[in-house]
C-alpha cells in the first residue's frame, strides 16, 4: 500500500510558530508530527510514501535525510508554486498507478485512530473515496462541515449549500482514496480536494462515503491551541517531558505538564505549568508561563486549551 503525506502548506493558521518550523516538523511530546505519521503508515504495511513539500521544504527534507528508515520509503514531490491539496494529487497521480486504495492524510493531524478498521470498511464499500470524520461540536463549524445522508454518503462539502436537517460532521484530514479520485482529476486541477474534487464528483453522482471511529481521540494541530492540546494530552497523567539535552538551571519550577524540547534552556527562577517549550528555545530568569507556547523567537499564551 501507499501513502501520500500533504505537508506543502504555509501553516498560516500556526503562526508565529510557521515562520521557523513547518507544521510537519512540529512536536508533539518532542517527536515531530511528520515522524508520527510515518511510524503509523509503516506499522499498517505501507511500504511507499509521498510527500508534498513547498513551505521550508528544506527542513523537511534535512529531517528525513537524518532519520533510517528501513521499512518504508520516502518521495518528496515539490511545488514551486502550492497547488492546493487536488492540485498535489494529479501532480503524482502516476505514483498511485496499480494501487486499488492508498491513504492522504494532512500533516497537521495528531489521532489515535484504528485505521485498519477504516481500511475494512472502505473496502467493504463502492465509495471512490472515504473521509474519517469525527461529529461536529460546534456549530459555529457548520460552514465548514461535511453533510451526509442517511447511509454515510456525502451530500454536500463546504461552499455547497447547507442542508440544516442533515448530519453535520467534521473531516479530520484523513481520506482513503481509489483510483476513481484520480481518474476525476485533471492534471490542470488547482485547489482543495475537499471544496473542488469531491464537489463535482457528488455532482455527478458519485460521491464520497465517510467512517465515524468512535471514542477515538484526535487533535487538529494546525493552530496553537490545537498543538498545545495534543501535547498536554500526551502528558495526561500530568508529568512533565525534559529533553535529556536541555539545561534546567537551579531554582526553575517545571509542572504539571511542561514539555522541554532539545537544546533549551530555562533560567533560575522561571515557573512553568502546561507549556510546550519549544527545540532551541530559551526561558528568561524569572518567566511564569501558564498553557503557553514558548519557541526561539515567539511566546503564544493560550486563554483556554480544549
Amino acid at each position: 500500500m501507499k501513502a501520500m503525506i500533504l505537508a506543502a502548506g504555509l501553516g498560516t493558521r500556526l503562526r508565529p510558530f510557521t515562520k521557523f518550523l513547518p507544521k510537519a516538523l512540529m512536536p508533539i511530546g518532542n517527536k515531530p508530527l511528520l515522524d508520527y505519521h510515518l511510524d503509523t503508515l509503516e506499522k499498517l504495511g505501507v511500504h511507499e510514501v509521498i510527500i508534498n513539500v513547498h513551505h521550508h521544504a528544506t527542513a523537511i527534507g534535512k529531517h528525513l535525510a537524518k532519520s533510517s528508515r528501513v521499512g518504508i520509503r520516502v518521495t518528496l514531490s515539490y511545488e514551486e508554486d502550492l497547488l492546493g491539496t487536488g492540485g498535489a494529487l494529479a501532480k503524482v497521480r502516476s505514483f498511485f498507478e496499480g494501487e486499488r486504495q492508498f491513504l492522504v492524510v494532512n500533516s497537521d493531524l495528531w489521532h489515535i485512530f484504528d485505521l485498519r478498521s477504516a481500511l475494512a470498511w472502505s473496502s467493504s464499500s463502492d465509495a471512490p473515496a472515504t473521509l474519517i470524520v469525527q461529529p461536529l461540536e460546534n456549530k459555529h463549524d457548520i460552514p465548514g462541515a461535511l453533510n451526509t445522508d442517511k447511509n454515510g454518503w456525502i451530500t454536500r462539502v463546504p461552499d455547497m449549500r447547507i442542508n440544516a436537517r442533515a448530519r453535520h460532521w467534521k473531516f479530520t484530514g484523513l481520506h482513503i482514496m481509489t483510483p476513481v479520485v484520480l481518474d476525476a482529476l485533471t492534471n490542470e486541477m488547482r485547489g482543495c480536494i475537499v471544496r473542488v474534487g469531491y464537489r463535482k464528483m457528488i455532482e455527478k453522482g458519485k460521491p464520497p462515503n465517510i467512517y465515524f471511529p468512535p471514542f477515538s481521540p484526535w487533535w487538529d494541530v494546525g493552530t496553537p491551541e490545537g498543538l498545545l492540546a495534543a501535547n498536554l494530552h500526551h502528558l495526561a497523567d500530568g508529568k512533565s517531558l525534559i529533553a535529556p539535552d536541555a539545561n534546567i538551571e537551579p531554582g526553575a519550577i517545571l509542572g504539571p505538564q511542561v514539555i522541554i524540547g532539545s537544546g533549551s534552556t530555562v533560567s533560575r527562577g522561571a515557573h512553568l505549568s502546561r507549556t510546550v517549550v519549544l527545540g532551541g528555545s530559551h526561558v528568561p530568569e524569572g518567566t511564569w508561563l501558564d498553557r503557553s507556547i514558548v519557541s526561539p523567537q515567539y511566546t503564544v499564551t493560550m486563554r483556554k486549551v480544549r
